[in-house]
């Protein structure tokens, strides 16, 4: 079972009892029909299995990792962190527009290094994307 960071387990697991089946799961736990297979998420299990392996990755020289996805067109306003960002890009694509006007587009497969107080902006691609990122050390 996937649990996201905004259900606590406790509750998933109140309102669990002996359940006969995987619909009666699905449906105790709210979920849909094709969120059933939570290892799976509509991804395929290669691609599954790929954005694990890059994150099992980030994590032997990043701390803080985690992985997001934005819808196709979302937009990030300008704005910069206070550590240096560890990026990959798994699906979709996304563009990082830095101040000085350049571009860093990625696509899956991509790696970005982007040094603290780097102001930047972003905006996702036609078809949206999932990254996995991290904090790295100074």
């Amino acid at each position: 079972m996937v649990v996201r960071d905004n259900v606590r387990v406790t509750e998933l697991l109140d309102r669990l009892q002996v359940l006969a089946d995987r619909a009666d799961v699905r449906t105790a736990l709210g979920l849909g029909e094709h969120d059933t297979d939570a290892h799976c998420p509509s991804i395929g299990r290669r691609a599954y299995r790929r954005g694990v392996e890059i994150e099992e990755r980030i994590r032997t020289e990043a701390r803080d990792v985690y992985s997001w996805s934005n819808g196709p067109g979302d937009r990030y306003g300008e704005h910069a962190h206070l550590y240096n960002k560890l990026l990959y890009c798994t699906r979709g694509s996304i563009d990082f527009r830095l101040r000085d006007g350049k571009t860093i587009h990625l696509e899956p497969g991509d790696r970005m290094v982007l040094p603290s107080g780097t102001a930047h902006a972003a905006v996702v691609g036609p078809t949206g994307c999932t990254c996995i990122e991290g904090k790295l050390p100074d």
